[in-house]
């Protein structure tokens, strides 16, 4: 017996929240300065994800097997993952998460 599938996801969330970095500090010292009085009190930008899923699924009397693709991020949005200090530039520096990831899988279940 065959079945088909599609899945959808939307994500929204606020940033997480982090402590600032004192980059004149930063800079004098050699190595990221937190400001603490100030900690959590900055955020990063919006967290945003859309995602959808397309599946197979054949049912026999013993084994069942899956098989479809995904796609992850698919607007390929760059979302903040962190700010940091990089003390080779001396400055503070973006990391961004994954962006668009398409994923392919076979699953076989007993």
């Amino acid at each position: 017996m065959w079945s088909l599938g599609l899945d959808g996801k939307f994500v929204l969330a606020g940033g997480q929240r982090y402590i600032p970095v004192d980059l004149d500090a930063s800079r004098v010292r050699g190595e990221a300065v937190y400001i603490f009085s100030q900690a959590y009190e900055s955020q990063l930008p919006d967290y945003m994800r859309v995602d959808l899923k397309v599946w197979a699924k054949v049912n026999q009397k013993k084994i069942t097997h899956e098989f479809g693709f995904e796609g992850r991020n698919l607007t390929n949005r760059k979302n903040v993952y962190e700010y940091k200090y990089d003390n080779h530039v001396e400055d503070m520096v973006t990391t961004y998460q994954t962006g668009l990831l398409p994923l392919a899988y076979y699953r076989i279940t007993f």
